[in-house]
């Protein structure tokens, strides 16, 4: 990770192949609310029925 500004998490991964070349790749992900994610789901025509925690994952407030 190079960045983590909720929320935003920016990362990089360098891809080295055998012939000694590499490639960098930045990227940032955008992780909605509850609250987006809901209305994002409901505005393409879904029914929200349950969301679910992952347990793996820690939770914060956005």
């Amino acid at each position: 990770m190079t960045e983590v500004a909720p929320p935003l998490v920016s990362f990089r991964y360098t891809y080295r192949f055998p012939d000694g070349a590499e490639l960098t790749s930045d990227s940032t992900l955008r992780f909605r609310t509850l609250d987006e994610l809901e209305r994002s789901l409901r505005n393409a025509g879904f029914t929200v029925r349950d969301v679910r925690d992952a347990p793996d994952r820690r939770t914060w407030s956005g």
